[in-house]
């Protein structure tokens, strides 16, 4: 009786442990989109009086010379850009540049094509030509092809082809970029 009390004991275990070990397995998380918030807020645009700027907010780097760079877009009212400062997701300053004229795509941030895509921050100091300084905070996408999140809001989005000369955005003017494949 001991034997059969002992066996049947075995048994329940036997299947508590198979029944725990037939789990299915957990599922790999589902990886966030990268693109995930780019173009939900309209481009910069501030008007100083005196000095007027354009900041996009979406860029392709692809070195086609197509919206390969991000930079800020001003009138003549723009004296000096003095902090141009680009941030990842978690903060890390991934470009910064200090004391630069307006409108010279030379001191523009673009990224190379080992840096990641997606939504990055920004924090721009300028001042225009009566002295003062202002400060602009907002956010940018880098934008590649090949990197599988899919994008395909584009409503919200303003390039650096729709700069108007003049620190405005228009949004008359074409992107020039191709649709992703």
């Amino acid at each position: 009786m001991k034997i059969t009390k002992l066996l049947a004991i075995l048994f329940i275990l036997t299947l508590t442990v198979q029944c725990g070990s037939d789990d299915e397995p957990t599922p790999d998380p589902v990886p966030e989109n990268i693109y995930q918030n780019c173009c939900d807020v309209l481009p910069t645009e501030m008007d100083f009086n005196p000095g007027k700027i354009y900041v996009p907010n979406i860029f392709t780097p692809y070195g086609d010379g197509i919206n390969d760079v991000f930079y800020l877009f001003s009138d003549d009212g723009i004296e000096t850009i003095e902090v141009f400062k680009v941030m990842d997701a978690d903060g890390n300053v991934v470009y910064e540049i200090l004391d630069v004229l307006p409108n010279n795509l030379t001191y523009g941030w673009a990224p190379d094509e080992n840096e990641p895509a997606g939504l990055f921050g920004y924090e721009i100091t300028v001042k225009n030509t009566d002295g003062n300084e202002f400060d602009i905070t907002g956010n940018i996408c880098v934008l590649r092809c090949d990197v599988a999140n899919p994008f395909d809001n584009f409503g919200n989005c303003g390039w650096p082809t729709q700069n108007s000369g003049m620190g405005e955005f228009d949004p008359t003017l074409p992107s020039l970029e191709e649709p992703c494949p």
